[in-house]
């Protein structure tokens, strides 16, 4: 879980932004696969559609990262296209605003520590020094 919170929500106009602020953060996730994957050369048909499921499995599969990252990487994911298929569909009409806070706070947190791996990934690649300290880092 998020140590700050990103938003309070305290009606159904927070949810709306936060959710808003949550697909913005999921597409530049999207993008810095892409970007990852395109520079690294992971062959797929056709990069542009390819999804991040596909996209991380490909990645994991070539040997770029670890099994543990990998799963890390995929819960992420799974959160991700929740936000994006579910819940607004089955979710959203809950009144519970603390606990849709929490739980859309952790999701950003969680895709914005995912951003920062990959992120280091295209660094490293880039012999850029200094990576972003995440939670999905073998300690």
């Amino acid at each position: 879980m998020a140590k700050n919170k990103f938003f309070e929500i305290k009606d159904y106009d927070g949810i709306y932004i936060a959710v808003g602020k949550i697909i913005k953060a999921s597409q530049e996730l999207e993008q810095l696969f892409k970007r990852y994957a395109f520079l690294i050369g992971v062959e797929t048909p056709n990069l542009e559609i390819s999804t991040l499921n596909t996209l991380n499995e490909k990645l994991h599969n070539k040997g770029f990262y670890d099994d543990k990252l990998y799963m890390d990487l995929k819960k992420v994911i799974i959160k991700r296209n929740y936000i994006n298929h579910v819940f607004f569909i089955e979710h959203s009409n809950n009144n519970d605003y603390e606990k849709i806070s929490n739980k859309l706070n952790s999701i950003y947190f969680y895709i914005f520590e995912a951003s920062d791996v990959i992120q280091n990934f295209i660094d490293n690649y880039s012999g850029r020094l200094g990576n972003r300290p995440t939670i999905f880092d073998n300690k």
